[in-house]
């Protein structure tokens, strides 16, 4: 079994359609916690608001954000799912 490093990569997957009216609230959430080493990974479900311009202005800001954008909306479950395939982490916590 490997050992897990002291500070092993955590994937913060948020799903996401729609959001433009609150998206900058769980942004900053988690580019403001404590623990650093994470990455997250944000998948739009082909939102029809202004969701992927809010991610992409925080992307600018701090690499730690990576996001896609579906063609269409796949549906919640399946968005996860997408998230999850796009995360590297030691760990994946979705939000």
């Amino acid at each position: 079994m490997n050992e897990i490093q002291s500070s092993p990569l955590v994937s913060i997957c948020i799903p996401a359609y729609n959001s433009g009216a609150f998206i900058h609230r769980v942004l900053e959430s988690c580019v403001n916690q404590t623990y650093q080493n994470i990455e997250i990974v944000v998948g739009d479900n082909a939102s029809m608001d202004d969701t992927m311009e809010i991610i992409e202005k925080y992307a600018k800001r701090d690499s730690r954000i990576k996001f896609f954008q579906n063609e269409s909306n796949i549906g919640s479950g399946n968005n996860y799912l997408e998230c999850a395939k796009h995360a590297s982490g030691y760990f994946m916590q979705a939000l």
